[in-house]
């Protein structure tokens, strides 16, 4: 028995709900102190999955958090070169003043340029990204920001 395709109102709802379950995954993993091989590639797929399914369904700024989301894990694997590449995207959005952009958007984008200086081993960009994220640590006044930023921040290599 041939199955019934999904009307387009369910695979947009599917959709969304696959980008948002993917880069929550990503995002858990990439909180990780240690990972195992296995969940480094689990991370790295899971990233591209959720900027796959952002792409589809998403607006501007999803695509831009899917481009941090996948610039912090190559970071963190330590491929300082696809790091770079989604790091100058994330760049490039911030100074085109993407539609959408919060202030958490630009004060965690301080925290993805100190990663991918410091994946590069830059330290001269790396000291100048944690000038600009103890700047912009200073602008979010929600106690619960800051935590997650300086939770950010330590992978990073700042401390504050």
């Amino acid at each position: 028995m041939k199955q019934k395709a999904p009307n387009l109102i369910e695979i947009k709802q599917w959709t969304k709900w696959f980008a948002i379950e993917h880069n929550n995954r990503a995002w858990s993993l990439a909180e990780l102190a240690e990972r195992t091989n296995t969940e480094q590639r689990e991370m790295i797929n899971a990233a591209h999955a959720a900027a796959l399914h952002w792409s589809r369904i998403g607006q501007a700024i999803n695509g831009y958090r899917a481009d941090q989301l996948l610039c912090w894990v190559y970071a963190l694997t330590g491929d300082a070169t696809r790091a770079a590449e989604y790091g100058q995207r994330c760049a490039a959005a911030v100074d085109a003043d993407l539609e959408g952009l919060s202030s958490w958007d630009r004060s965690f984008q301080t925290l993805v340029d100190a990663m991918v200086a410091k994946a590069s081993g830059d330290g001269k960009n790396h000291d100048a990204a944690k000038t600009r994220a103890t700047a912009a640590r200073q602008s979010l006044t929600d106690p619960s920001n800051r935590e997650v930023f300086d939770g950010f921040a330590k992978q990073a290599g700042i401390d504050f």
